[in-house]
């Protein structure tokens, strides 16, 4: 079985859409025409697709903040089937080192919070938080971080994460005010505009990643 890692120019294999549909909820998911918009028109955008044989089992999506020197993993996943097999931390390596290798600041991660009710959903948030950690993910420091909903009003409250490059230990307060409102504007188009106040509200002057 030959597994390859590509870059497409196009959101429209069919089990890339299905495993897309079938991976994140409706609070999470873009609509796939806008997706597919982006992927062909926007060059900050960049679309790995890993293939076993020819067949989609997982892809990852890369935004990069040109200005700031710094990209943002917009989706990751790898079909459950082949799961627990190495191929995400493939994925995953495969992004950094195409990040990397353009002298960036690092790779943002929006990582959702493992403090929930249901013991087997924590337990997912948890292993999904120690396998970025295994990459060198940082969180910063008490950031509240909201996500913008894609489907009803209620924005789900996220770990702002950052696999650093160079030794990067803190980012002042201007630049994550930056990222932030970039993220939404660009990559969501929110205007839920009482998300950013909320982040912008919790940071400090200068903030520590740990």
């Amino acid at each position: 079985m030959k597994i390859e890692i590509i870059e497409a120019n196009k959101f429209d294999d069919f089990n890339l859409k299905e495993l897309y549909r079938n991976s994140f909820s409706d609070v999470e998911r873009r609509p796939i025409e806008k997706l597919n918009e982006m992927v062909k028109n926007d060059e900050n955008f960049h679309l790995y697709l890993v293939k076993e044989d020819n067949v989609v089992i997982g892809f990852a999506l890369v935004y990069e903040l040109q200005n700031e020197k710094i990209a943002l993993l917009d989706y990751m996943v790898i079909n459950n089937l082949f799961q627990r097999r190495g191929i995400g931390s493939k994925l995953l390596q495969y992004c950094i080192d195409a990040i990397q290798s353009k002298d960036f600041l690092g790779i943002l991660l929006e990582i959702q919070i493992e403090d929930v009710d249901d013991s087997d959903e924590q337990k997912i948030r948890k292993d999904r938080i120690r396998f970025y950690k295994k990459f060198g993910a940082k969180t910063f420091e008490n950031v509240e971080y909201f996500i913008p909903p894609q489907s009803g009003n209620i924005a789900e409250k996220m770990h702002l994460m950052i696999i650093p490059f160079n030794g990067l230990d803190r980012v002042p307060k201007k630049s994550v005010e930056v990222f932030v409102r970039k993220m939404h504007l660009e990559i969501y188009y929110s205007k839920r505009f009482d998300l950013i106040e909320k982040t912008i509200q919790s940071l400090s002057d200068t903030i520590r990643l740990i």
